[in-house]
């Protein structure tokens, strides 16, 4: 399986292919690492969404807009968040 996107230095995820309605190139979200959002399926961080600590995006996940994820948190498969929604477990 080939890496579907990358960080850059600002932190946002960088695609490096298309997938879902991405196209490669597209500069959306931030994520702290590459363990926070999955490389397969068509999970995303949209917008200035954040996913930062040990918060995963699994597979088919996505997170919009201005919406965080942190701490132990995850998402299940096929979820999202949405606006400015705050979502954290310690």
């Amino acid at each position: 399986m080939s890496d579907k996107y990358f960080i850059n230095d600002d932190g946002r995820c960088v695609a490096l292919k298309d997938f879902g309605d991405v196209k490669r190139g597209d500069t959306r979200g931030f994520v702290e690492s590459l363990k926070n959002l999955s490389q397969s399926g068509k999970s995303w961080v949209y917008d200035n969404g954040r996913v930062s600590g040990n918060a995963t995006i699994p597979d088919d996940a996505e997170v919009y807009d201005t919406a965080c994820l942190s701490g132990e948190s995850w998402l299940i498969r096929n979820s999202e968040i949405r606006g400015n929604t705050i979502y954290s477990i310690k």
